[in-house]
């Protein structure tokens, strides 16, 4: 009877704990991409879908008609601690197109959220993309991000250091929305819920 209710405390703490409270938002955004002078070379308005887990900081996006004709994936991890973060591009994630090691830096101050990321272009495979973004949260718990220029060159997002696009930056403008719980879910936990209560009854 002591394990049952052990499990069945554990449980519904699971569910009410704020500190566990898994979430996972769909994802939705623009993105735009500039040369080293900040001049735009290609822009994709709602091209970007995919999905966000705000207890892992995992983030996958599909990118459709990228540069028109071409559709990619993006993945990569949320950063929403502030502080300095560097990455070296060429060492560890498997890029095709470095030669030498390479850093890319970002950093994230308050109110705001950063990104590093992956993404593969024809035969240039795992191009590092580091955004920083202002956010922006509504009552409704719909997260907006902007991208901004944290590196202090003028030009919104970070500039690649490896892939066929050195030197240019890719910004993302995201919407993070909540997806509800599936009510089947809730279904479940009440079942149960009930079967643990039926287990302790009969021990009695």
């Amino acid at each position: 009877m002591m394990r049952t209710k052990t499990i069945l405390a554990a449980f519904l703490f699971f569910l009410v704990h704020p500190s566990v409270d898994a979430a996972v938002y769909s994802v939705g955004g623009n993105f735009i991409q500039r040369d080293s002078a900040g001049s735009v070379s290609y822009q994709g308005n709602n091209a970007i879908s995919g999905t966000y887990n705000d207890i892992t900081g995992a983030i996958h996006m599909d990118v459709d008609n990228l540069w028109t004709y071409y559709e990619t994936s993006i993945n990569g991890e949320i950063i929403t601690a502030q502080g300095s973060y560097s990455w070296d591009a060429c060492l560890n994630d498997g890029s095709s197109d470095c030669t030498s090691p390479s850093t890319i830096t970002a950093d994230i101050g308050n109110g705001q959220w950063g990104m590093h990321a992956l993404y593969n272009w024809y035969t240039s495979t795992n191009i590092d993309l580091v955004n920083v973004w202002d956010i922006t949260v509504a009552p409704n718990g719909i997260i907006s991000l902007m991208a901004i220029d944290s590196d202090g060159d003028g030009i919104p997002g970070v500039p690649e250091v490896d892939g066929p696009f050195k030197g240019y930056s890719l910004a993302l403008d995201l919407t993070f929305t909540p997806v509800p719980v599936p009510a089947a879910l809730w279904l479940f936990v009440s079942g149960f819920v009930g079967l643990l209560s039926l287990l302790s009854f009969k021990k009695r």
